[in-house]
């Protein structure tokens, strides 16, 4: 299958993207018009639907390509970035019964490197760069009262951040707040949830000034997302976005205004401006 879409300016249809979908619904080709020049990206799947090529094109030469590797479990293993033929960028994440360790090479140099250790619902991050610690992550799990304290540190062992993370019945964070060394809030996000679907979320920042915003969405019945508000603290108008499916329940029309954080491939497009898309499918 085949999804056109067209930008619509003054009720003019001009053809922007292109996307092909396997028989799994899976995009195996997308297409850009905007880009100048045209720009493509293939991508390949294993049987069991993880991504394990993508191949970003510009006049129909290879400009870099994404390998991934996975494990019996299905675990990402290696994570090879190509610009053109070369090699620049190469991921090894090895995994034993007590966590992890990922490790990130560029141009064959070691640059950062995770270890996390778990133990249950509990874990310790180490996170280094150049060989060197930077910073170290202490989590432990209240089963209790269904929440998370995160403590950060930095690599010379100064607490940096307390995070606290609240869950709902489903395992679902429904609020997320870091307070500094001193316990002053330094920001808190709260996310309204119900039967797997996000509402709302109120984000809050205390970190330079006090700055709030809220999102609002709303769903049909069959979960797609028709209907989502960004809006200030004073209620001004952000973002808003707007959604429409076919009886085939196929993406088929979407309107609104973005300032680019909620979908980078439009978003890039239209920053700060009203959009208006209207998408077709062929067979």
């Amino acid at each position: 299958m085949k999804k056109l879409t067209y930008k619509v300016i003054e009720d003019e249809q001009t053809l922007v993207y292109e996307e092909v979908y396997n028989s799994k619904n899976e995009v195996i080709y997308y297409k850009d018009y905007q880009a100048n020049p045209h720009a493509e990206k293939k991508i390949t799947f294993n049987d069991l639907g993880l991504l394990v090529e993508e191949i970003d094109l510009s006049d129909g030469n290879e400009l870099n390509r994404l390998e991934l590797i996975y494990d019996k479990n299905g675990r990402n293993t290696e994570r090879n970035f190509f610009f053109g033929t070369d090699l620049y960028e190469k991921v090894i994440t090895e995994y034993s019964e007590s966590g992890h360790v990922k490790t990130t090479y560029q141009d064959g140099e070691e640059v950062n490197r995770l270890v996390t250790e778990t133990k249950g619902k509990n874990y310790v991050s180490k996170f280094y760069q150049n060989e060197k610690l930077i910073e170290s992550q202490f989590s432990e799990y209240d089963t209790v009262n269904k929440c998370n304290e995160i403590k950060i540190y930095d690599g010379d062992n100064n607490l940096i951040v307390i995070r606290k993370e609240t869950y709902n019945h489903a395992d679902e964070v429904v609020n997320i707040e870091d307070v500094n060394e001193n316990g002053n809030l330094l920001s808190e996000h709260t996310y309204e949830i119900e039967k797997g679907l996000t509402l709302k979320e109120v984000h809050r920042d205390f970190r330079a000034g006090e700055s709030e915003y809220n999102i609002s969405r709303e769903y049909d019945f069959n979960k797609n997302l028709i209907k989502m508000e960004v809006r200030a603290a004073n209620n001004h108008l952000i973002e808003f976005y707007l959604s429409t499916y076919d009886d085939k329940n196929r993406l088929a029309e979407e309107k609104g205004v973005s300032n680019g954080s909620f979908n980078a491939i439009y978003g890039s497009y239209t920053n700060g401006e009203e959009y208006h898309f209207i998408h077709k499918y062929e067979n």
